[in-house]
């Protein structure tokens, strides 16, 4: 497949809060378990919501999964790929997103369905703790 026929790269991010930073930030010399972190910090998320959601902020998350699709310019899916599949590491994830973004696919729009809220900053996120390079963004 030639790079330049792809015109959109369409993904998603599934990710998981990050117990380690969570207790570390939220509760640093507290002697819990980064579950009991992530929970408690849950539950505080609750009450400043009025018990509408308990979701943990994108800061203190980090991907398990990102899904692209590789789109033409006729709207054709051209291969659908799972970064890092059967591993699933952030920093690996990370790396080949950053990497199809700045490099093999420099020219591509990306299409995400909350990525100026979620997707992007996470996968931002991710690229300054491991030093990806992410300049386009």
């Amino acid at each position: 497949m030639q790079k330049e026929e792809i015109k959109y790269l369409v993904f998603d991010v599934e990710s998981v809060p990050d117990g380690r930073l969570i207790k570390k930030v939220k509760y640093p010399g507290e002697d819990i378990t980064e579950d009991q972190a992530i929970a408690r910090f849950q539950e505080e998320i609750l009450g400043l919501t009025d018990g509408r959601s308990n979701f943990i902020p994108v800061t203190f998350q980090y991907p398990i999964c990102v899904i692209v699709a590789k789109v033409d310019e006729h709207f054709r899916v051209r291969e659908i790929v799972s970064l890092d599949e059967g591993e699933f590491r952030a920093e690996e994830i990370s790396r080949k997103f950053w990497f199809g973004v700045e490099v093999l696919y420099k020219k591509a729009s990306l299409v995400t369905f909350n990525g100026r809220g979620f997707d992007v900053p996470i996968l931002e996120m991710m690229a300054y703790r491991y030093g990806h390079e992410a300049s386009r963004h």
